[in-house]
């Protein structure tokens, strides 16, 4: 048991300075990240035009066809990613459009009333980091404000 690696505590593991090279390196990889947490809504954005205005229509007979064809994906998960975008789009301005929200917390909210979702939102952010199952529980803990498409009986 003595030769089990320790695991540095929040305090510690914030120690030393980076390098110019290193802090270089971190401003290149920091937006990368942050691009990939919002990507699902430019993905979904897409894919909602795409199916909306029929753009796929030269080359396949359907969207179906055309998510699956193209990007190797179901229609399914074409469509999570288009509502995700949508619930996302429709957020207040302050609320600053998902750009600190992933894929995983907006499918959450999605279950949400529309007119309650910034209210759940704040309700998470309260008790503690906002995460899926925090936007999750507390939009089951206000059972009224779930869309009927998601109660279950």
């Amino acid at each position: 048991m003595d030769n089990l690696p320790t695991i540095p505590n929040k305090s510690s593991a914030i120690k030393g300075r980076l390098t110019q090279t290193e802090s270089a390196r971190l401003a290149e990889l920091e937006p990368k990240i942050e691009h990939g947490m919002t990507s699902f809504v430019e993905v979904g954005n897409a894919l909602l035009e795409i199916s909306d205005r029929r753009l796929y229509r030269e080359t396949h007979s359907s969207f179906e066809e055309y998510c699956r064809d193209k990007w190797q994906m179901s229609s399914r998960r074409a469509y999570q990613l288009s509502e995700a975008a949508e619930v996302v789009k429709a957020l207040p301005e302050n609320v600053n459009h998902g750009s600190h929200l992933n894929e995983r917390q907006v499918r959450e909210l999605s279950k949400v009333k529309p007119e309650h979702r910034v209210e759940v939102l704040e309700a998470a952010a309260s008790t503690c980091a906002v995460t899926a199952a925090t936007i999750k529980a507390v939009a089951a803990a206000k059972g009224e404000l779930l869309t009927t498409k998601n109660v279950t009986t």
